[in-house]
This record gives C-alpha cells, sequence and structure tokens, in this order.
C-alpha cells in the first residue's frame, strides 16, 4: 500500500525528543527494522515515516508523517467509545511487545544492543493522545519520539494511560471507585469543521458549582489542572459574531482529552484593536502606534476616540505594540490576536504624567519662599528700621486741637489703634530684633 499522509502540523508547540545528541525520529529506518525482525509488521507500522526537513524543524514549513498501513486514518478523539475501548487493548498489547523487545536489548552485553533498548522506549513517548490514528484494524502514532511543555508538566506518558485505560476495561472498573472525587487534570481540543485547530478561544468549564476559563494555544487545546473526577462539566466557548457554543462532557480520569469539534468555520486571520487611555481615563488621540510579530511591522494612530485597529493578523500570533513618543519614556507590551477581537484597553500614565497637586499648596510654598527671601534680607540690612511712633492716648485738651493728633505719627503711617496698650511689646520686639542683627553682623565680621 502506498504511503499517505496522515498528519502535518508546524513545529511549534512540540519539540523532538535527543538521544545522545541526535533527535530520535531520524532513527526510524533503523528501528522500524528492528522491530520488524523481531516482532512482525504490526508492530513495525506503529511508528510512522516521519518527513521533517530543515525548514521544518525551523517552523517555516509543515512536518509531515505518512504511513502505507492506514486506510482512512482517524485520531483517537474522533472515535467513539466502543471504538476506544477496542483500540486501546489493541494498543496496549503492541506497546508491550515493544517494551518487551527493548528490555530484552538492554539485557545485553553488547553496548550498541542496549543503546538500541533505550531508543525504543524513548520512540514510543508522544506529546498527547491524539498522536494516536486508526483505521479500525491497524493503529499507528504521529509525532512520536517527541514532547512538549505541557506533556513534561503532566509526566504523560502513551504506555502507562493505555495500560491503565485497558486494565480498567478488562476488570470493568467503576471510574467513580476508582478516583472517588478527586482533583484531575484534563485537557479540551477545540477544532472548527474544516479540522483546522481554533487558537486563542476562550473555553470556560463549569463542574459542581465552580468554574474555570483559559485560552486555547495555537493547536486549540486549554488544560484545566483541578476538575472533581468523574464528573459532569459544561464546556462554553465564546466565538465571534455569534452566541457561545456548549457541550458537555463526562470527566472519568486524570490526563483525560475532550475533542470538540465547532459548528462553523474560523478565520485564520482576524483585527486586534487597542484603546488608548491615560491616567485620568482620558482618551488619547493621534498617538503613533508600531505593531510588530515574525519580520513585519506595521503603524497606525490612535483616532479622535482613541482606538487603532490593526487587520489580517494571523489569530494566536504573539505582538508586540511599541509606543514612542518625544521626551517620554516608551512603552512596549506583549498581547495575542484573538478570534474574537477583542478591544485591549492601553492605560499609558507617562503621557499623562503625574496628577496636579493642590493649586493651594503650590501658592501657599511660594508665599513662604518670598517671604523668606524679604525676611533674610531684611534681619541683614545695615540700616535701622523705622520704629513706628505710638503716642498715648489723647488727653482731653488735646481732643479739641486736631493738630496735636496728627504731628504724633510720622507721616504717611497710620494712626494706631483707639487705646492700644501694646507699645511696651511692641517695644520689647524691636530690642530682640536689634540684637538679633547684632549677632548676624558680628558672625559675618567673625567669618571675614
Amino acid at each position: 500500500m502506498e504511503s499517505s499522509v496522515i498528519y502535518k502540523t508546524y513545529l511549534k508547540t512540540i519539540r523532538p525528543i535527543i538521544w545522545y545528541g541526535q533527535a530520535v525520529h531520524t532513527h526510524h529506518s533503523e528501528l522500524k527494522e528492528i522491530i520488524r525482525e523481531r516482532l512482525g509488521e504490526n508492530c513495525a507500522e506503529l511508528l510512522t515515516d516521519p518527513v521533517l526537513p530543515r525548514e521544518a524543524l525551523e517552523g517555516t514549513q509543515e512536518a509531515l508523517w505518512l504511513s502505507g498501513c492506514l486506510r482512512e486514518a482517524k485520531p483517537y478523539f474522533s472515535l467513539s467509545e466502543d471504538e476506544k475501548c477496542s483500540l486501546v487493548g489493541q494498543l496496549a498489547k503492541l506497546l508491550t511487545s515493544i517494551e518487551g523487545l527493548a528490555e530484552k536489548l538492554q539485557g545485553t552485553d553488547d553496548t550498541k544492543q542496549r543503546q538500541l533498548g533505550e531508543l525504543l522506549l524513548k520512540a514510543l513517548l508522544v506529546p498527547g493522545l491524539d498522536c494516536v490514528y486508526t483505521d479500525g484494524e491497524k493503529i499507528s502514532l504521529v509525532c512520536w519520539g517527541f514532547t512538549s511543555d505541557d506533556t513534561e508538566q503532566t509526566k504523560f506518558k502513551l504506555s502507562q494511560f493505555i495500560k491503565s485505560r485497558a486494565g480498567e476495561n478488562t476488570e470493568n472498573a467503576d471510574p467513580a471507585s476508582a478516583n472517588g472525587h478527586s482533583s484531575a487534570k484534563i485537557r479540551i481540543r477545540v477544532i472548527d469543521k474544516n479540522m483546522r485547530p481554533a487558537a486563542n478561544i476562550r473555553v470556560t468549564a463549569s463542574y459542581k458549582g465552580a468554574s474555570a476559563e483559559i485560552d486555547t494555544d495555537q493547536e486549540g487545546r486549554a488544560g484545566f489542572p483541578k476538575v472533581p473526577v468523574p464528573s459532569h462539566v459544561k464546556i462554553s466557548i465564546s466565538l465571534p459574531d455569534t452566541e457561545s457554543f456548549e457541550k458537555d462532557i463526562l470527566c472519568e480520569k486524570d490526563g483525560d482529552e475532550h475533542l470538540i469539534t465547532l459548528p462553523l468555520a474560523l478565520g485564520t486571520n482576524a483585527a486586534i484593536r487597542f484603546e488608548m487611555t491615560d491616567a485620568l481615563s482620558r482618551r488619547l488621540q493621534n498617538i503613533p502606534l508600531r505593531l510588530e510579530y515574525k519580520d513585519i511591522v506595521l503603524e497606525n494612530t490612535t483616532d479622535e476616540d482613541g482606538k487603532s485597529e490593526f487587520a489580517d493578523i494571523p489569530v494566536g500570533e504573539k505582538v508586540t505594540l511599541h509606543i514612542n513618543l518625544p521626551k517620554k519614556k516608551p512603552f512596549t507590551k506583549k498581547f495575542r490576536c484573538s478570534q474574537t477581537e477583542d478591544i485591549h484597553q492601553v492605560v499609558i500614565e507617562e503621557i499623562s504624567g503625574k496628577p496636579r497637586k493642590n493649586l493651594l499648596w503650590i501658592l501657599s510654598g511660594i508665599f513662604l519662599l518670598l517671604g523668606g527671601i524679604l525676611l533674610t534680607g531684611w534681619l541683614t540690612t545695615e540700616s535701622p528700621p523705622v520704629q513706628p511712633r505710638i503716642s498715648p492716648p489723647a488727653s482731653s485738651e488735646a481732643a479739641g486741637n486736631p493738630k496735636s493728633s496728627v504731628s504724633a505719627y510720622p507721616s504717611g503711617s497710620a494712626a494706631p489703634l483707639k487705646d492700644c496698650q501694646c507699645e511696651a511689646e511692641i517695644e520689647a520686639l524691636w530690642k530682640e530684633i536689634r540684637q538679633l542683627k547684632a549677632e548676624i553682623r558680628q558672625n559675618e565680621k567673625f567669618k571675614r
């Protein structure tokens, strides 16, 4: 049977496993030959033929996996429960046979044979259950010898999962009795009706009075780490320009991954929008924006409402927004393009500056500063101040003579308050001022 492509993807979230400085998948001919020779064709066809040129490893071209034994390949998550049970039992036998061969090779005295046994075990590692394909009779693995951050974090191993599931099917175990009400991690993979991953879509999981939400990655996956099992979970997916899509799923055990197919086709590109405000929530217009992703640079300015839009951005792409204004601190922030084209609120505090201080405090400070300067100059002047003269209360004789009351005060000075009794206090004050001036002059002479 002629080989055909059963899976292709960009190597963005997965990476090859390295063994003695070489990627495991580069030994596919050697691995298939030893498996075919010792275990037969069915076990050998478990490993598909990878086509990964340099461009695919760099992420600029799709990586391919080919199989010559599957007539109509179906991924694990598209199977019915009965089909999954059948696949699990069949795959468990294949994995057990290959692992048994690996153990025999590792038990020999030949260094090359021992290394080949190690290589066989690493070849059985895959990023997830979505790497298992079948046509109902035969089974193949794609992305074998690959891993991902999520795989390493959850410590997922295909062999352990399949054997555990096969044991449950054999014993007809009740998931509730096996797991009780413990917490487990489940994964959701969302695709559209064209089988394309739904990247950067908000997924909400509601279960037993609680809920959690997360955005899917570029492969359409979203993980929920603490879901009670077993439990029925309601999945709600936010979609652009339409109502949310909802589906109920049953979570039975840790590591379950559920495939959800949306009833519509999602776009590969979308617009990313921004709204600029200052710290006082005032909209900022005519602000120059620069958006960068990969090797592409786009520029735009905000309108009178402080908004700006960049169209035709790949969905799920990480972009960097730059704002550079004269004499202002540059602003840089990363965003991800979403299917729903949400408006991102951006507050630029550097543009508006700090809020103004209370005007009363500013004026008070100015007056105090000026008062201090004038007082210092007056105290350090050489000429003595003109001492105001305050005459005693007018007698009955002077009351009838207006000139007597006027001649008692210097020209241009204001008349004192009637019956003022503070002359002694003022004299004491002027005495202290004269003593202070004398001390200042003495200190200045001493410094010279």
